[in-house]
């Protein structure tokens, strides 16, 4: 397997964990402020009641999941324009997202949740503007980074991304059983048959669950391939474990 096939797998693995918790950060800027504005700061009152309006316009825009998992290439083009207003923003603070060092107290904290505040607010007033509500910008995130990954994949490994993570799966749980009987053959102890089994079970499970997230349709594929160039401009690495 390829080195990019390899990472497309741990892209594919963080993506599919991290996908509850960027649900939860879509909304976590108008609570932090909303606590914040409390103290009468008015410029933070205001950047609050901005997150708030943008937000109820573009969660005003009705959206059901596709059965099949596929996007039009208008909703694209929508969801492009999105991420180019929040990279505007994020050029701006591009260190400060991409730093290695946390923030050292209370007051970095608050400076970088003033940050993360200014992004959501570039972001919810883009998808108010494009129609789009935070349901179908998660949707887009994980279906456009998803068609990524199965990208790599069928250029790599001429498989779909679920096939080749499950094949994965399948070689680990042989290594596992090899070294257990390894194990047994050298006099030392073996793998407790039940805890593989276990193991063998969470695998399957996770495999079940990543087959769901990552079964881009080839739509999806072709459509990442068209607009690949301003997909992975418009990435913006700083924002993606904080949901953004």
């Amino acid at each position: 397997m390829g080195k990019g096939a390899k990472i497309a797998i741990g892209c594919a693995v963080v993506l599919f964990v991290v996908g509850g918790v960027v649900a939860v950060f879509l909304g976590v800027g108008a609570y932090w402020l909303k606590g914040k504005a409390e103290t009468g700061l008015g410029e933070l009152k205001r950047t609050a009641d901005d997150l708030e309006r943008y937000q109820k316009e573009a969660n005003a825009n009705a959206f059901t999941r596709p059965a099949d998992g596929a996007f039009a290439e208008d909703r694209l083009l929508e969801f492009l324009e999105v991420r180019k207003q929040v990279y505007a923003v994020y050029q701006l603070h591009r260190a400060d997202f991409e730093g290695k060092k946390a923030p050292a107290g209370v007051g970095d904290l608050m400076r970088f949740g003033g940050l993360v505040a200014e992004v959501k607010v570039a972001q919810e007033k883009a998808q108010a503007a494009v129609g789009m509500s935070d349901e179908e910008y998660l949707f887009m995130v994980q279906a456009v980074y998803g068609a990524a990954i199965g990208s790599t994949m069928q250029k790599e490994t001429g498989k779909t991304a679920p096939q080749a993570m499950g094949e994965a799966m399948d070689q680990y749980k042989e290594a596992m059983r090899a070294a257990s009987e390894a194990a047994r053959k050298a006099g030392a102890s073996p793998a407790n048959p039940a805890d593989l089994a276990e193991a063998e079970r969470q695998m399957d499970q996770a495999r079940q669950g990543a087959a769901a997230v990552f079964a881009a349709p080839q739509s999806n594929i072709d459509l990442y391939r068209k607009h690949e160039a301003d997909i992975k401009k418009y990435a913006m690495e700083g924002l993606a474990l904080i949901g953004l």
